[in-house]
């Protein structure tokens, strides 16, 4: 058996915020998806290619392994919103999975394109409105 390490993460956020219906959603007791799945798949597909990167420990077809399972995972996660969200034109199908990666046909594209930055809408309470954060410029 591996030998397992505690991992907190702590924060303070504002009562009525959208990151406070964030953190509701995510310890939802009665989803099927637990807190802990929900957050570490999350940041296994945006980060895990990075850290391991990072680490130094790792080739470069294997790094090329996680990142590309990174971007089936995130593509997943596309498909997911724009069918729960009506984003896909009428009549259209989500992405296929089964494509190569970065290959996508005019019919299975969402309405929302990757180059749009869609601004974050402000929670009734909120007084400030944020927008998404330039990965591109954060990013090595």
């Amino acid at each position: 058996m591996s030998k397992r390490v505690p991992y907190r993460f702590r924060t303070d956020i504002e009562a009525q915020s959208l990151d406070s219906i964030l953190t509701d959603f995510l310890r939802s007791k009665n989803a099927v998806i637990t807190e802990k799945e929900k957050v570490l798949n999350a940041t296994r597909a945006y980060w895990l290619p990075f850290a391991l990167k990072d680490r130094g420990e790792y080739s470069d077809e294997q790094l090329k392994h996680y990142a590309r399972t990174a971007i089936y995972k995130l593509q997943m996660h596309i498909n997911y919103l724009a069918e729960n969200f009506g984003l896909f034109h009428d009549g259209e199908q989500a992405m296929s999975l089964d494509e190569p990666l970065g290959v996508h046909t005019s019919r299975q594209r969402p309405l929302l394109s990757i180059q749009q930055t869609p601004t974050i809408e402000s929670h009734p309470h909120q007084t400030t409105n944020t927008s998404l954060p330039d990965l591109e410029n954060q990013v090595e």
